[in-house]
């Protein structure tokens, strides 16, 4: 209850499954995470979230081109990460 409510813990457990870790915000569980097999060197992160305003939305964005960029290991500016924010009902 510390990280999520119920409703929203058992709405995150219908999206979950392999691979998918948790996404923060203001310390608590907005949405999970997972990779997304993608063409050539491309990344893509999909996040699945509980809604979140246009800031949120924009820092999450930031924070998984980041984590595309630590997977391609090479320095890249991230241009190669595509980011899905997908809004879980």
């Amino acid at each position: 209850s510390r990280f999520a409510s119920d409703d929203d813990r058992r709405r995150l457990a219908r999206a979950a499954g392999p691979l998918k870790g948790s996404v923060l915000v203001d310390g608590r569980v907005r949405g999970i995470w997972h990779p997304e097999p993608a063409p050539g060197r491309r990344r893509t992160v999909v996040v699945d979230h509980l809604g979140l305003d246009p800031t949120e939305a924009d820092d999450v964005q930031a924070e998984a081109r980041a984590m595309g960029r630590f997977w391609l290991g090479d320095g890249t500016d991230g241009t190669d990460v595509d980011v899905r924010l997908v809004a879980i009902a």
